[in-house]
């Protein structure tokens, strides 16, 4: 029964690559935000080329990360291979069920799609008659576009889900990028006017986010801006017609990927980038390459001075990611010896985003 009232608890699912990072942002959240949150988990890919070894590699490490993750915060997820290929087998197995197989003991919701291998949903249902519990069917902005070329592949799934010990099913509307508010909702709403009526399901989440995976077409270097968060946007004109849940890409890029360079190289192009939520925005901050700047990682220590004089910073007590930018800052007593790194940074901002998103939906 504890189990069941905590389920029904949920209201925002973060869709977030699986990385160490994401990961220790989720263990840092108080328990009174974490018991509304289920991310969605997708296998990051590392590079264009991708091999057996490097993708066998890479899950090692997202199970190593949601190991320590349950040892301080056990939480339910969807677990996801989208961004990877997976044409690709993995010792031998469908690469679908080797990463079901792989994280079993910490029950991952599988997810179903209609744009994959066609082993990917085989393994997923196999999974679910073996163990039960939930599913997701993910569907993307191209299987929105047309309810009647989708409708008689989502009946299949279902004919399929029926003749499995499915206890719930969960409908993900991963919308990615979202340049347009009013032509992202006139998608979803027309697809969804249709599918509510021929469907049962027991959730329906909307996600999407604006960060493209190249940052600076979206800002220039040195600069400040403030952004809408389109996702927000397009799920609130959702809600009058719709009972559905908030889901985002969080801080990262629905694109983003370990990029294909040697690590002295990608120093040379990276440069810090902070996303800080309030309202319905993004407060961006962007620096300037890490490698030529006088400053290097010390313009984090900038950009903190940046943010804690806005009106709409919050104070450190709020959340682990509030409280890592005031250290960084001049209000800081003691400010540590490094400002921190990227990756330090999209922990603490996106553990500060998924509190305040919690807090205010």
């Amino acid at each position: 029964m504890l189990e069941v009232s905590l389920a029904s608890m949920i209201k925002y699912s973060p869709f977030l690559k699986l990385k160490s990072n994401e990961a220790k942002a989720l263990e840092s959240l108080q328990k009174e935000v974490s018991i509304y949150v289920r991310p969605l988990f997708d296998i990051p890919r590392t590079s264009k080329i991708q091999t057996e070894q490097g993708i066998i590699k890479r899950i090692e490490m997202g199970f190593k990360s949601i190991t320590e993750l349950y040892r301080k915060q056990p939480i339910e997820f969807y677990l996801d291979n989208n961004d990877i290929d997976d044409d690709i087998t993995l010792s031998g197995s469908n690469q679908y069920e080797y990463i079901l197989l792989k994280f079993s003991e910490f029950k991952p919701i599988p997810v179903l799609a209609l744009d994959r291998n066609s082993n990917h949903n085989i393994a997923a249902l196999s999974h679910l008659s073996e163990h039960g519990g939930k599913i997701a069917i993910r569907l993307q902005k191209e299987d929105l576009e047309s309810y009647k070329l989708t409708k008689p592949e989502i009946v299949n799934l279902y004919s399929k889900i029926n003749k499995t010990q499915t206890t719930e099913i969960h409908i993900l509307l991963d919308l990615r990028l979202i340049d347009n508010v009013d032509t992202d909702h006139s998608l979803v709403e027309k697809f969804l006017s249709q599918f509510v009526v021929d469907f049962a399901f027991d959730t329906i989440i909307s996600a999407g986010s604006i960060i493209p995976s190249n940052i600076s077409t979206l800002i220039s270097t040195n600069k400040i801006s403030h952004k809408p968060r389109n996702e927000k946007l397009v799920w609130r004109k959702l809600l009058p017609r719709f009972n559905i849940q908030f889901g985002d890409y969080g801080v990262v890029s629905p694109d983003y990927s370990d990029a294909d360079l040697d690590p002295k190289l990608l120093r040379l192009v990276s440069t810090p980038k902070v996303f800080y939520t309030y309202l319905d925005n993004f407060y961006i901050l962007r620096g300037s390459s890490l490698h030529t700047h006088p400053r290097g990682n010390n313009q984090f220590f900038d950009i903190a001075d940046k943010i804690v004089p806005e009106v709409f910073f919050r104070d450190p007590t709020y959340s682990d990611g509030d409280k890592y930018i005031h250290d960084r800052s001049y209000l800081s007593l003691k400010r540590p010896p490094k400002a921190g790194s990227q990756g330090s940074w999209i922990k603490g901002m996106l553990s500060s985003h998924i509190t305040y998103i919690v807090n205010n939906i």
